[in-house]
């Protein structure tokens, strides 16, 4: 009898601009849907606001056969704001990334070998699990283009990260195809030389080059029990599996139409685009929102660059021509603060600076020529 596979249901939180305007009463009924599975709630960093939502909606799930997630990078600051939320909630988690390709890790962190990023990561981990002790809450960490075969070593160090985070006490190791490209012998290699992890191993697909559930197919035949979906096909490209794509292709997984038709419902009747408008706004190959998304796609192109929820100093450093370190950090949280304000998904560059336009004028004295 073929066993139920564990899914990270990313829709919020993947989706990024999208439906971050998708409050707790709504995500209960997504995590009724999906029950005895991940539900990664938020990213409670990126605002205020955000950090207040997902408060609320980890208060809301205490009771429910979920378990909610938070997500953020592998950074002291992140941690630190995921672990104020999570120590009071005993069947929460943490989920933070951390770029493994030798290409991503030079943009990045510049000069930072790979040793350098693991332990970084492992530093991460330990500190997750010192502040929540109480309940030991898990952690886990994405490998963000972990598939990147222009890497030379991507297959070896795949495993020797995968190593070092689970002996630092990481719950499990996220494997991601950050950029949909990989083919299914591809990820074959990969996994073969995870198998002493495999039941700690979990699978982040994308589906750019059509190959997404040929892979996830591939590394469920090889023993691997947990992955990746994201409802609408959420994500930076608006290429990650839907959980009912898993269904249709044969894969088990508990899913609860009724409650899922519940958060439709909801969803439409309270906000101003329907899933496929949000798809429509955000994602796709024609816009950039995030600064992965950038460094994977945007440097050689010329798709538009917008600020979302999860924009971060890069983005608006490219939309605004400046060194991303001249960027306050309070700048960015203002932009999103108004994003909730007035109800949007993205501002353009022009909507952008309108909006700085109103910030404390002493912080951007600096950027007069783009104000």
């Amino acid at each position: 009898m073929q066993k139920y596979l564990t899914i990270r249901e990313d829709f919020r939180r993947d989706g990024l601009a999208a439906h971050f305007l998708v409050n707790a009463m709504m995500m209960k009924h997504v995590a009724k849907s999906i029950p005895g599975n991940i539900l990664q709630i938020g990213y409670p960093m990126i605002c205020e606001e955000e950090f207040l939502k997902c408060k609320q909606m980890l208060d809301e799930m205490t009771d429910l056969d979920i378990e909610p997630g938070l997500v953020g990078h592998a950074l002291k600051r992140h941690i630190d704001i995921c672990t104020q939320l999570i120590k009071h909630h005993p069947k929460a988690s943490c989920s933070t990334f951390v770029p493994i390709s030798s290409p991503m890790i030079k943009q990045v962190f510049r000069n930072d070998s790979d040793y350098d990023v693991l332990q970084r990561a492992i530093a991460m981990v330990k500190l997750f699990k010192k502040s929540c002790s109480f309940y030991n809450n898990p952690i886990d960490v994405a490998l963000v283009d972990s598939t990147n075969h222009k890497d030379p070593n991507i297959v070896r160090k795949n495993a020797l990260f995968t190593e070092g985070l689970l002996e630092a006490g990481a719950r499990r190791v996220i494997i991601c195809d950050s950029q949909g490209m990989s083919t299914p012998s591809q990820i074959e290699e990969i996994f073969s030389n995870l198998k002493p992890f495999m039941d700690h191993v979990e699978f982040h697909p994308h589906n750019d080059n059509g190959n997404g559930m040929k892979n996830l197919k591939t590394v469920i035949a090889m023993g691997c029990k947990y992955a990746g979906t994201a409802f609408f096909n959420s994500g930076e490209r608006n290429t990650m599996l839907d959980p009912r794509e898993l269904l249709a292709n044969g894969i088990k997984i508990k899913f609860n139409r009724k409650e899922f038709d519940n958060f439709l419902y909801a969803y439409c009747k309270q906000l101003p685009y329907t899933p496929q408008g949000c798809t429509e706004t955000v994602f796709g190959n024609k816009l950039i929102v995030t600064g992965t998304c950038y460094r994977l796609l945007g440097q050689n192109s010329k798709i538009p660059i917008k600020f979302g929820f999860t924009s971060d100093r890069l983005i608006v450093s490219k939309m605004l021509n400046i060194d991303h370190k001249y960027v306050p950090r309070e700048l960015v949280q203002y932009g999103k603060k108004k994003l909730l304000e007035q109800n949007k998904l993205v501002f353009t560059k022009e909507e952008l600076i309108k909006v700085f336009e109103d910030y404390d004028q002493n912080l951007l004295k600096p950027y007069q020529d783009w104000v």
